[in-house]
């Protein structure tokens, strides 16, 4: 059997679930897929989150700057990236839907939503998201995989949002740029020390100045960034 043939199939399906993939919260949570995975149409990340103290997997820019964003949200508690939904319950929706549920030659492919987040708001304790390119919203057939997540989060009863880079001001993607250069560059443990040493003097020197600095003159108003909120004016550098 071919790589590919191998990564769509059941016996697949069936090591990752072993694996425990989707399972576990805050630090002991492992995600469905990792960016070994899955081919990335543009840049993929492994970075290291500092609310669950481990590496989490993300597939584009579009999923750290929300990433981002929602770690630096006051009431986010746990991130869980690549969350897999059950397979059985997608299944029956597509049937309901008349919708092809996602497969490859013949076997059901899981589906996921990018993230489950965790949060210490009693009115808003669970969310999940799925991060989008608007572009790719002009496709029907990801439309129709999106309503199958849509309806699957009302089953669940968790509030579900659609988010675009549209939502996510400029500046955040420049700063992604900007760090993602410098981890092309290469220093030694003294250099990396005292970068640690810098942010880590400024933060406690400047009780309260935050990595999160606002840059950008236009704070949008409405939409998902307010619903869940999200500051999506702020970007990450220090001044």
């Amino acid at each position: 059997m071919g790589k590919k043939r191998y990564w769509n199939s059941e016996a697949k399906n069936v090591r990752w679930i072993r694996e425990g993939r989707g399972n576990g919260a805050g630090k002991d949570y492992k995600p469905w897929l990792t960016v070994r995975d899955v081919p990335s149409e543009g840049r993929s990340h492994r970075i290291f989150g500092h609310l669950t103290h481990r590496t989490h997997h993300l597939l584009s820019d579009l999923e750290l700057a929300t990433f981002l964003l929602l770690q630096w949200r006051d009431l986010t508690t746990d991130i869980r990236e690549q969350f897999p939904l059950d397979l059985a319950i997608t299944k029956q929706l597509s049937d309901e839907a008349g919708i092809k549920h996602a497969e490859y030659y013949g076997v059901l492919q899981f589906m996921s939503s990018d993230f489950l987040v965790k949060t210490s708001d009693s009115n808003n304790h669970t969310f999940a998201i799925q991060v989008k390119m608007s572009s790719a919203l002009e496709n029907a057939r990801t439309i129709e995989k999106l309503e199958i997540e849509r309806r699957y989060w009302i089953e669940k009863e968790t509030p579900w949002y659609l988010i675009t880079e549209k939502e996510i001001p400029d500046v955040v993607f420049r700063n992604i740029d900007w760090l993602y250069s410098l981890q092309a560059q290469e220093y030694s443990l003294d250099q990396e020390s005292r970068f640690f040493e810098f942010y880590s003097v400024q933060l406690a020197q400047n009780a309260k100045l935050t990595l999160i600095v606002n840059l950008h003159p236009k704070v949008p108003q409405g939409g998902c960034g307010q619903k869940l909120g999200l500051n999506w004016s702020k970007s990450y550098v220090f001044v």
